[in-house]
């Protein structure tokens, strides 16, 4: 967005009379305060961490374009959650993971116990790569079980048993316990 689209939005929106001067001044400092976040040192042991990347559509030089938003979401050892960063790339892919991972070891981190990823290619070795990881799970299973369950809401349709849609994942569907 340029200056001047952020100025007629303002305009808009909010009826707000703002100088481009100082939409440029607020953006610097934002964008100087973005740079210390991410570069700012990181825990270096976690005890889960989330990688995924979700599919975006952005303006970019007038144009609508699909972008991949990588996110990677950490679980600390005492159970508090931390954004350890957010890149933006065209596509999604093993080798951008391991360049953002090893972005991620440079910034302290050693060690992730748990590693929670879909099922791209290449995503395991990517990972282990730079840090050292004791499990990679596969979430994909965990969106399986959720597609199962939206799946069984739908009228006029009947509902695919759990292990024909996730049929090649070994996390078996939770029994429920009676209290």
């Amino acid at each position: 967005m340029s200056v001047l689209d952020i100025q007629s939005y303002l305009e808009k929106r909010d009826d707000a009379a703002v100088s481009t001067g100082f939409i440029s001044t607020l953006t610097d400092l934002v964008l100087d305060d973005m740079r210390a976040w991410q570069q700012r040192a990181l825990s270096e042991r976690y005890a889960v961490v989330y990688l995924d990347a979700l599919v975006t559509s952005s303006r970019q030089n007038g144009m609508v374009a699909k972008r991949h938003l990588y996110v990677a979401l950490g679980i600390k050892m005492q159970g508090e959650k931390e954004l350890l960063g957010l890149w933006g790339q065209a596509t999604e892919g093993a080798k951008a993971w391991m360049s953002m991972l090893t972005g991620l070891k440079n910034r302290g981190v050693n060690d992730i116990l748990i590693a929670c990823v879909d099922g791209l290619k290449g995503f395991e070795e990517a990972i282990n790569a730079p840090i050292h990881t004791r499990k990679c799970n596969n979430a994909s299973s965990i969106k399986c079980a959720t597609a199962y369950a939206l799946c069984r809401g739908k009228r006029g349709k009947r509902a695919k048993p759990w292990q024909q849609i996730c049929g090649r994942f070994t996390v078996q569907p939770l029994k429920r316990q009676r209290a």
